[in-house]
């Protein structure tokens, strides 16, 4: 008989702190969804001159040491939507269990509204943050999972909709943390 067992290691990062921590789980596969035409050609809306829109792929697969200097962001316009299947599972945890960077105010940008939903199989989604910016002077909004409970492999991050209208540009993700990795131990 094996015994499966879920483990959370909370993760120790201080406001300011925008280094990768070696318990923080982060995408290995991302998908976008885009109404528009291809723009991973266009300059970002808003954002640093010469920052380009880019394929979901190139989505950043650790926190960016400074998210103002990298200058690729997955661009999801109005109507796009963004999933990351992330590298292993992760869970609810003490404080923030996820951390969306989203090319904002901080970076010369704007914070775009956007609401985030988790999935244990990539089908079932549930909504965890709505019509969310970045934190107050931060480059990242910070997720908690409230009283979800279980383990999450993928997320999901769609622009938020004010009124049915959504801003053109909509949100530019730079990069995805999952803080709680869910640890499965056999016995």
């Amino acid at each position: 008989m094996i015994l499966l067992s879920l483990l959370t290691v909370p993760a120790g990062s201080s406001d300011g702190d925008f280094r990768a921590h070696s318990d923080t789980v982060y995408p290995i596969a991302v998908t976008a969804t885009r109404s528009f035409a291809d723009i991973s050609t266009n300059a970002l809306d808003g954002g640093r001159k010469g920052c380009q829109c880019s394929e979901a792929s190139e989505i950043s697969r650790e926190a960016p040491e400074n998210p103002c200097v990298q200058c690729v962001a997955v661009c999801l316009m109005s109507r796009g939507f963004l999933i990351a299947q992330m590298s292993i599972p992760f869970t609810n945890g003490i404080g923030a269990d996820l951390l969306i960077y989203e090319w904002g105010d901080r970076c010369s940008g704007v914070d775009d509204a956007f609401s985030v939903y988790v999935s244990e199989n990539g089908h079932q989604w549930v909504l965890v943050a709505e019509e969310i910016r970045n934190d107050p002077e931060d480059i990242r909004a910070s997720i908690e999972l409230g009283e979800l409970n279980g383990s999450y492999l993928f997320v999901k991050i769609v622009p938020a909709v004010n009124g049915g209208f959504g801003s053109i540009s909509g949100p530019e993700i730079v990069a995805i943390q999952a803080v709680h990795p869910a640890v499965g131990i056999g016995l």
